[in-house]
């Protein structure tokens, strides 16, 4: 069976998808396996034991999953009226800039501005 070039697109799109959703999960595990680094560099309390508190790094994280929804509202919207491609590369660029602004903020609240930039860049 000859596939056509429609099936070939929608291979990409799916591999596009499915990359999508790779980064969100790296973005996720790195905010889980680095909290009490990223609760340091952010400024949260230092506790009794030494450690830090890391509610804050749960705040960015849950505003991964925030920007998402907000974002759903005008990414489909806005494909259909500039091209998927150009709001895929927009989504590209709001992700580099929610993994730089997580490495060099900071405060909790540009952490937690760059989450949500992230989750937009993933809708």
């Amino acid at each position: 069976m000859e596939e056509t070039k429609t099936s070939k697109k929608l291979y990409l799109t799916a591999i596009v998808l499915y990359l999508n959703y790779l980064i969100l999960g790296v973005a996720a595990s790195i905010l889980g396996h680095y909290k009490q680094a990223l609760a340091q560099q952010w400024g949260s309390v230092q506790l009794a034991g030494g450690m830090y508190d890391a509610s804050g790094v749960v705040w960015v994280s849950a505003s991964l999953g925030l920007g998402c929804l907000i974002g759903s509202f005008f990414s489909g919207p806005l494909s259909d009226r500039f091209g998927r491609r150009i709001i895929s590369f927009f989504g590209s660029i709001f992700y580099a800039i929610f993994f730089l602004g997580v490495a060099v903020a900071d405060n909790l609240t540009v952490a937690y501005i760059a989450g949500l930039i992230g989750g937009i860049g993933n809708a």
